[in-house]
Parts: structure tokens; C-alpha cells; sequence
């Protein structure tokens, strides 16, 4: 079941984005899914009729290990976040020849609003890395 966020304003029922999955008090909307999507087919792999399904599936497993790193009190530093955010957009900048103005064009963003948005996913990326860590911690792998 699928809700809708709709807008009160001059386009009455017009609809922004719909809330595909919910876990805990985290949803993951529509808009989720299409960027993840978008993010997936801009990396070159292959597609197929599943990939959808494949990519919804992570972003709930995403959405549980956040859920559970709030009940452990699993947290990342701010520090971390920011290390990990300037990475991150130093990458992307290296595929537009290192220039910030033709990555601003094509996003048709500021370099602040793109690493604003950038920031809530890498933030949660690292949670979820050290959830799946503490979750791992005392695992062993044997050939049985």
C-alpha cells in the first residue's frame, strides 16, 4: 500500500511523492527508489525486470539496520560524516574534470545543495556500516 504526499497550494492534488515501504518511523519514498534507480543505471550494470525489486529490498534492509542502530545507540561523529561527504563529492567532482561549475550545471544545484543532499545518505550509509559491523563483530566463517 502506497501513500501519497500531496500539495496544498495552487495544484490541489497534485501528488509530490508516494511512501512505498515504511520501517520503524523511517519510509522510504518513491523518489527513493527512482534516484537509487537513476544512481544504478548512471554506474553501467546490467539491468533486469528485477532490478527494481533488488534495489527496494536494500533500501528497507537500509531502513531496518538504521532502526536497530537507534535502539543500540549506534552513532556516527559528525566528523565522520563530513570526512566521508568530502570524499564522496571529491569523486563525483573527478568525473566532471574536477570542475564545480559544470557539476553545478548539470545538477542545476549550488555545491552546497548538492552536499546537503548528499549528506543525510552518507550519514545513514555509515550508520548502517557500523550496524552491520556490530551485528558481524563476533561471527566466524568456517568451510562447514
Amino acid at each position: 500500500m502506497a501513500l501519497a504526499l500531496v500539495v496544498n497550494a495552487q495544484d490541489k492534488g497534485a501528488v509530490i511523492d508516494k511512501i512505498i515501504a515504511k520501517v520503524d518511523d523511517k519510509m522510504v519514498l518513491k523518489s527513493d527508489l527512482e534516484a537509487a534507480y537513476l544512481q544504478y543505471l548512471s554506474s553501467g550494470q546490467p539491468t533486469n525486470s528485477n532490478t527494481k525489486c533488488g534495489l527496494l529490498e536494500s533500501l528497507v534492509v537500509n531502513k531496518l539496520l538504521v532502526a536497530k542502530a537507534e535502539i543500540d545507540s549506534v552513532i556516527v561523529t559528525e566528523i565522520e560524516v563530513e570526512q566521508n561527504l568530502n570524499q564522496r563529492v571529491q569523486m563525483i567532482l573527478s568525473r566532471f574534470g574536477g570542475d564545480p561549475a559544470a557539476l553545478e550545471s548539470y545538477y542545476e544545484k549550488s555545491m552546497d545543495q548538492i552536499q546537503d543532499e548528499i549528506r543525510a545518505d552518507v550519514r545513514e550509509q555509515l550508520i548502517v556500516q557500523r550496524m552491520q559491523g556490530t551485528i558481524t563483530a563476533d561471527l566466524s566463517v568456517t568451510p562447514a
